[in-house]
């Protein structure tokens, strides 16, 4: 009751363009992705035969990566079976732009259009959200939200200067943000770290990132 009037009960909501259900495991906000995603695909299936592969990747960009990058520091977070489908669909977009058969490897394809899977996507944005924290760019509600191993103890390890990881027993904790958070930061090289500006660190996660891609 709200003001002496009933709430109503649903199993899921769309807030703010992120479907948010009861159980809190981004299910529907997946299945939502997959549904777009997999019309832009049909797109280009039936387009790589008239379009340059450069006018493909414009495509792409504009009306396939939108639905992966919204919020994706949100959702993205979800297990791999979840998120399986998706990079399926995005397999087999990159293979259409690339005018490659339906059994052809992936990565090289990725990493020759400079294109990320959707769980670098998240760790991008994860990583991005960290260089904003220790460079104070993030609202001051995130003012001390995480801390160094230094502060825990006084131990002088070569970790002693890396974000303290909290334990986690669940699934949902040690995916949440103030796990995830300290966890990639903490993988990432220096050189990343001491960026000069959040463009250029971008850029060089996307390209570290698109490394692996083998």
């Amino acid at each position: 009751m709200l003001n002496d009037k009933p709430l109503q009960q649903v199993s899921t909501t769309k807030f703010l363009g992120v479907y948010i259900n009861e159980h809190l495991n981004w299910a529907n906000h997946i299945q939502q992705v997959k549904t777009k995603i997999s019309k832009t695909c049909g797109i280009l299936t039936k387009l790589k035969y008239l379009l340059p592969q450069s006018v493909l990747l414009t495509l792409y960009n504009s009306l396939f990566m939108p639905y992966l990058q919204y919020c994706a520091i949100i959702w993205a977070c979800s297990s791999s079976h979840m998120l399986k489908d998706i990079l399926t669909i995005q397999k087999r977009a990159v293979r259409n732009i690339c005018m490659c058969k339906a059994r052809t490897h992936s990565a090289p394809l990725f990493k020759k259009l400079g294109l990320l899977k959707i769980n670098d996507i998240y760790t991008q944005q994860i990583s991005q959200f960290m260089y904003k924290y220790n460079k104070n760019m993030l609202p001051v509600n995130f003012n001390g939200y995480f801390v160094k191993n230094s502060t825990i103890h006084l131990h002088n390890t070569r970790s002693a200067d890396n974000l303290h990881l909290s334990f986690s027993n669940t699934a949902l904790r040690l995916n949440s943000i103030k796990n995830a958070g300290p966890r990639i930061w903490n993988s990432l090289p220096n050189y990343l770290k001491m960026a000069c500006s959040l463009p250029v660190f971008n850029y060089k996660t996307k390209l570290l990132l698109l490394m692996s891609y083998i």
